[in-house]
């Protein structure tokens, strides 16, 4: 796991808000230019892919570990309200 000295303590980096100039010198984008050169496009590199990666199976770990605490009849409910947040998010 790729980790910063933030407040003198490790941290990983999928848990630090960067600029993009701050990404872009750790090597974790690549700027590209646009038609109209007044935008910047930003392209993550292999690096910080692989650093977006870590952060996401972390937190799908931490979500799962959560879920699994809850009963069963809770699940079922998460479950319900779950397709039910997805559709009001298809019709906004």
């Amino acid at each position: 796991m790729s980790t910063a000295n933030c407040h003198n303590r490790k941290v990983p980096l999928a848990y630090l808000p960067l600029k993009k100039e701050d990404c872009a010198r750790a090597g974790l984008v690549r700027r590209g230019k646009t038609e109209d050169g007044r935008r910047v496009r930003l392209e993550a590199t292999a690096k910080g892919t692989k650093i977006l990666q870590e952060g996401r199976r972390r937190r799908v770990e931490s979500l799962a570990k959560a879920v699994s605490a809850l009963s069963e009849k809770e699940q079922k409910q998460l479950e319900e309200l779950t397709d039910l947040l997805q559709q009001v998010i298809r019709n906004l």
